[in-house]
Formats: structure tokens, C-alpha cells, sequence
């Protein structure tokens, strides 16, 4: 976000008054110096691993195509000119020297072909790229680039694929003999292709030319070297630029300018670039960004607590301090997005946290909207692109994409950023909303307001919001909902409430020990508390009536062990344990001898089925003795069945013959009144057929 938001400096930074105050102000600003340096210095990879310092040129690992037999001044004009290139794998010859396993193969530079009149060979003019990789490690290459730079694009926001013409051979130390490389020229560039069987195709992005920053650092830190600055792109001149390189190294041992040495291959400078924004000495004036009190805050890390005033406070009402024209919100927010929102348009700096899903981007949304309606400009930055592009399309879907200018990816030319700006100002402002809007937008908050007063009113009795919850606690638990009322409880204030609860729960605990009075022993009874002589009285029955329980106990416990039972018999069941125990007593006396013979165990299941089968026909006789005359019973009764069971259900069965034959001999035979039902029946008929 931009100083149009933040508070200015200068409004919070009074000027000191003395000597004192001087001295205190000048080692606060020589230790916001240290502290930047120390911060910088994270942020810059001086580390060999850095490809901007030295790219592993002659890896057959690593990441990038090296491109050889090709000139960097005829490579820059044609794509200058806008013309796409592609690759070339080894030529058949030198794929003949390819090691078993590796995707490059010995290089053998061919013979001049057709130069021209500078001696430029022909080769050298055309289109396509030349390299020592077979065809299937060339595509696999490419493939790799072509995915991966496209995921960190998406990602970052930024073009990382790079065609570096022209290299700088330099050494650690004088006795050094490995040799590092940096490139010295990077052009941003593009890998398309038709199809996916299609050959890949490098054309130059529109974006700026970009020199190696990196490298000019890290030899101005290392060795003193002030490295040439790199002209426009319609100034450049590679072979004077290669020149002048030259002369800034001087005649050093080892080192060397290599013109002709390409590669394509990823290169980043976001780092850098953020470490050469936070250099003092880049902007306007020395103190601009050291005096900021923001950044002390930040670097300084003070133990003090910042003093900070809410805007809103936890007792003040949203509603109460802003009129809905002052609140810009343009897509939704809650009170506690709308407060943060507040406090950034009154110029405070905050910081706002929360998981993914709770707004976060909807208030960023809202605030720049406000921001801008209030003639401010803001800078919206996040590390990774798609954060930006989710704020961006809310404030395209709200009609704001006008006020946009996009800085990353491939809105970031100088052509792109000159259309946005054009499209920005060619788009005229929307008219202001009339103040009848306002005033009807004013009214509903009042009247939500006033309803909102009403739920929460009732300074000694329960609101209707504390009700209404209580009553959604109590649905969620699945309580019944009660059978009685209490006619005035619309007058019970909140100590009447409490009161009754805390009688309640007595009454609950009280009946946890009593027990239900509907099934208490002595319900009904209506006795009242008997006097001393009447407890004379009683002692005696009491006293025979715990004799008679304990020898009910004792018949319990030796009735349940003779019956083979684990626990007591309940009450309830004593009749049945006692007829029990009679039957047991009857037993014949080689009853048990017959039981625990193991022939008479073996044959129990046939037995159980013989006595089930005999129970079933014992039922089906006395079924037919009130149904059929037994004189009939031997006849054959099939076919009156089979009529009578599938056609007796249709409602056509009047008119057919063979079925009013089958009922009227079955009639015939009938004892009694004859059934209806036609279940009824097929019962019996279904007993004469088992018979």
C-alpha cells in the first residue's frame, strides 16, 4: 500500500529540539542503517549457487540448453526482429560419438557454408539454434522448460526463462583453476508450440532487456569492478557492450569475455531486485526511507508497546460512528472486516491475519475500493500470483477493472502497461450515487437497527435474542417441548428466572432420590406422618414384614441356584420359578439318568422336530374337527385346492364354472357357517391335502 494510505512520516516524527534529542535521533539512524544492511543481506544469494554468478554451463544435468556454433549479435537481431527460432539436435555425425545414457553427444563444428559479405556463415543466419543433444534429449529438455517455467509464472507472477547471450569466464582467486561463468546478457523469451507433437519454437517476450544486476553486484563487492550499465534494447550494440565489458575486468588471469556462449535456462532477480529497492541510496532522499517510522518498527523491533487508540471500540457501535456514504464496500463484509477497513482509510497500519476462508481478500478488495474513492493509490503486492489475481477479479466483476494496472506476468511490458493506462483513462467515472440513494440505504439500517434493539432490550428481564437461543440449544439436544405453561411468565424478570431454575433443579435432585412419584410404593397411600404411638404400632409389622423379605431372599437365591440362574429371579417371575420347581420336584426318578444318557441327547433334535411335528397336526385335526365333516377327509381334495387358491382371487371368479363347482363342494362338506374369507379357506383346503 502506498504513502497515500500509510501515515506520513513527518506527521509522527517531530524534529528534535536539542542536542540530546540530535544525538538520540543520529544513533537511531545509524542503527536503522545496520539493521536494513543486516535485512538486505538476507536477501541477496551470494552463494555460487546463484545462476546469475555461476551458471554450470558445461552440466549435462542441468536445467538449461547450451546452444552452440551460433553467433549472439545474429541470435539477438532475429529475434529483434520478431522472428521465432528453434532447436536443432546433434547432427548424425556427432550423434555417432553419443555416450550410452546421456542425452548429449561430442560436438564436431561443421565447415563454412555460404557466408556473406561480413563472413557470417549461413549457418549462422537461419532460424534454427544448434545444440549437442540427441532429438529425444532435446524435446525431454524443452518439455521440462516449457512446463515448469509455465508453473512458475503462474505462481510467482513473474518470467523466470531467460536466452543468456554471452558470458563472463571469471575466478575465485589468481591460483583458482575452476572457472565460473555469469551471463551478461538475458533476453526475456518464450517457448510455444502448436501441438503437442509439435517442435518447440523461442520467440522474445515483449519485455525490457534485462543485465545481469547480480553479477554487477557481486563484482563490485568482490573485486572492485564497476561493470558497464546495459544499453535499450534499440541501442544495444552486443558486440560494443561485450567490448566494454572487457575493459571494465582489465587483463586478469583467467578471465575472459565469451561472445558466443547461449543458453536457455531459468534465471530469477526477484530477490535482487527487492534488495536494490531497500538500498538508501536509490531513492529521492537518504532519509525517505530510513526515517520512516514504520520501517523502524519493523527493523528495530522496539520492546516498547506501540500505543494504538482503536477506532471502534468494543462498547461503540459501528452504525453510530459511520454513515452508510462513508462505508465503501463493494462486496460483502462483517463489523469486524468493516472496522479494519476503517482503520486503514483513517491512515493507521495494521497487520490482519486469519486461515484461508475467513475474507481476507474480500477486504482487501473493499479497501483499495474505498481507497480509491477517496483519490488514493494503492500498491497490492503478494508473493504468490494467485492471490492477486483473486482480488483482481472481484474488482473486475464490480466493474473496477479500469482502475487496475497490472505489473506481473505478462501485463508487465511497457506496451501492456501503456494500454491499461490508455484503457484507465479513457474510461469515464461513474456518476456519484443521489442522495436519496444514501438517505433510503440510511433508513433500512435504522430500521434493522431498531429491530436489533428490540432483541436485545430488557435491562432486568430475558431478551428475545437470549431466548431465542436458549430455545435452539435446547431443540438441538432433541427436548420435548413441554406440556404446561406458566401464564405469567411473560412478566418474570431475569431474578424471577433464576430463582425458579435453582427450585427446579432441588426438585430434580430431590426426585433422583426419591424416585418417580407416580410409581412410588407408598403413592396413594395418604397417610401423614404417623405419632408415637402409632409407630408402636407399626414396628412389630414392619419387623415380620423384614422376616418375611429375608426369607423370600434366602428361597430366591436357593431357587435360582437349583434352576441353574446366574442372578436373583425377579419378583415378577417368582410364580414361574415356582412352578418350575415344582415340575422339577415331579420328575420321574430316572429323569435325570434319561437326560444324560448321550443316545437320548443325540436323538434330541428329532425328538424336538417329532413333537413340533406332532403339535402342528395335533392343531391342523382340531383345525379341520370345527371346519369339515371327518367322514371327508380321506378324499382327495387337490383339485379343489388348485382351483380355488388360483382362481379365487380374481373378480371375474363368478363367472367362471369350475371355480363355483370347487366352492360348492366345499361347501357341501362344510361343518357350520361357511367362511368368506378367502384365506380362510385355502387354510383348510391346504390341511385336507397335508393329511
Amino acid at each position: 500500500m502506498s504513502e497515500d494510505i500509510l501515515v506520513d512520516p513527518q506527521d509522527e516524527a517531530p524534529a528534535p529540539d536539542a542536542e540530546e534529542d540530535a544525538g538520540s535521533s543520529g544513533a537511531v539512524f545509524d542503527s536503522m542503517l545496520a539493521a536494513l544492511r543486516d535485512a538486505r543481506d538476507k536477501l541477496l544469494d551470494r552463494s555460487l549457487r546463484n545462476k546469475l554468478i555461476n551458471t554450470p554451463i558445461e552440466s549435462a544435468r542441468a536445467r538449461q540448453v547450451r546452444v552452440f556454433d551460433e553467433k549472439s549479435e545474429e541470435v539477438f537481431a532475429l529475434l529483434q526482429s520478431g522472428k521465432q527460432m528453434t532447436f536443432l539436435a546433434a547432427r548424425a555425425g556427432n550423434a555417432e560419438e553419443a555416450i550410452e545414457g546421456e542425452d548429449e553427444v561430442a560436438w564436431i563444428p561443421p565447415e563454412d557454408d555460404d557466408p556473406d559479405e561480413r563472413g557470417v556463415a549461413a549457418r549462422h543466419r537461419d532460424t534454427r539454434l544448434q545444440t549437442r543433444l540427441t532429438a529425444e534429449g532435446l524435446q525431454k529438455r524443452l518439455t521440462s522448460l516449457f512446463y515448469e517455467g509455465q508453473t512458475l509464472e503462474e505462481e510467482q507472477g513473474i518470467n523466470v526463462l531467460f536466452l543468456a547471450l554471452g558470458f563472463l569466464e571469471w575466478r575465485e582467486a589468481k591460483q583458482s583453476e575452476i572457472a565460473r561463468f555469469a551471463p551478461l546478457v538475458l533476453l526475456p523469451v518464450d517457448l510455444v508450440r502448436d501441438g503437442a507433437k509439435d517442435r518447440f519454437k523461442l520467440h522474445l517476450r515483449p519485455d525490457d532487456l534485462i543485465a545481469n544486476v547480480s553479477l554487477q553486484a557481486w563484482m563490485a563487492e568482490q573485486f572492485g569492478i564497476e561493470l558497464p550499465e546495459l544499453p535499450d534494447a534499440e541501442e544495444l550494440s552486443l558486440p560494443g557492450y561485450f567490448a566494454a565489458v572487457r575493459d571494465a575486468i582489465g587483463i586478469r588471469d583467467g578471465w575472459a569475455v565469451r561472445d558466443n556462449e547461449i543458453i536457455l535456462g531459468f534465471f530469477s532477480f526477484a530477490k535482487f531486485l527487492l534488495w536494490r529497492d531497500l538500498d538508501p541510496s536509490k531513492w529521492p532522499q537518504p532519509g525517505m526511507l530510513l526515517e520512516h517510522p514504520l520501517l523502524k518498527q519493523i527493523l528495530l523491533r522496539s520492546e516498547e508497546e506501540i500505543p494504538d487508540v482503536p477506532l471502534v471500540s468494543e462498547d461503540d457501535r459501528l452504525d453510530d460512528l459511520f454513515k452508510p456514504s462513508e462505508l465503501i464496500h463493494i462486496t460483502d463484509a462483517d463489523s469486524s472486516q468493516a472496522i479494519a477497513i476503517q482503520e486503514v482509510m483513517s491512515g493507521k497500519n495494521l497487520v490482519i491475519q486469519g486461515p484461508p476462508g475467513t475474507g481476507k481478500s474480500q477486504t482487501i478488495t473493499n479497501i483499495i475500493a474505498g481507497a480509491v474513492q477517496r483519490g488514493k493509490r494503492v500498491l497490492f503486492v503478494a508473493e504468490k500470483m494467485a492471490a492477486l489475481e483473486v482480488v483482481h477479479d472481484r474488482l473486475v466483476d464490480k466493474k473496477l477493472g479500469p482502475i487496475c494496472l497490472e505489473l506481473h506476468s505478462r501485463k508487465s511490458s511497457k506496451a501492456q502497461v501503456l494500454a491499461q493506462i490508455k484503457e484507465g483513462r479513457e474510461v469515464a467515472a461513474p456518476p456519484a450515487w443521489p442522495p436519496a440513494v444514501m438517505s433510503v440505504l440510511q433508513e433500512a439500517q435504522d430500521k434493522l437497527r431498531a429491530h436489533s434493539d428490540l432483541m436485545h432490550a430488557g435491562a432486568d428481564r430475558i431478551s428475545a435474542f437470549d431466548l431465542i437461543g436458549r430455545m435452539s440449544l435446547l431443540r438441538a439436544k432433541d427436548t420435548p417441548v413441554p406440556n404446561f405453561a406458566f401464564p405469567e411468565g411473560s412478566t418474570w424478570t431475569a431474578e424471577d428466572v433464576s430463582s425458579a431454575s435453582v427450585r427446579a433443579q432441588q426438585l430434580g435432585e430431590r426426585l433422583a432420590r426419591a424416585g418417580i412419584p407416580a410409581v412410588h410404593p407408598w403413592r396413594g397411600v395418604g397417610v401423614n406422618a404417623p405419632d408415637i404411638l402409632e409407630q408402636e404400632r407399626l414396628k412389630p409389622l414392619v419387623s415380620a414384614f423384614l422376616a418375611a423379605a429375608a426369607r423370600l431372599q434366602t428361597a430366591n437365591e436357593a431357587s435360582a441356584s437349583a434352576l441353574g440362574f446366574l442372578d436373583e429371579i425377579p419378583v415378577a417371575r417368582l410364580g414361574s420359578a415356582a412352578a418350575a420347581l415344582r415340575h422339577l420336584s415331579a420328575r420321574p426318578n430316572k429323569a435325570d439318568a434319561l437326560l444324560g444318557d448321550a443316545r437320548v441327547r443325540g436323538r434330541a433334535a428329532w425328538l424336538k422336530e417329532a413333537a413340533q411335528t406332532g403339535l402342528r397336526l395335533n392343531a391342523a385335526e382340531a383345525l379341520l374337527r370345527s371346519s369339515i365333516r371327518p367322514e371327508c377327509w380321506a378324499e382327495d381334495w387337490g383339485r379343489v385346492r388348485r382351483t380355488v387358491a388360483g382362481r379365487g382371487r380374481s373378480f371375474l371368479r363368478f363367472l367362471d364354472s369350475e371355480y363355483r363347482a370347487a366352492v360348492a363342494e366345499l361347501r357341501g362338506v362344510w361343518v357350520g357357517e361357511f367362511p368368506k374369507s378367502f384365506a380362510a379357506r385355502v387354510q383348510v383346503l391346504d390341511q385336507l391335502v397335508e393329511r
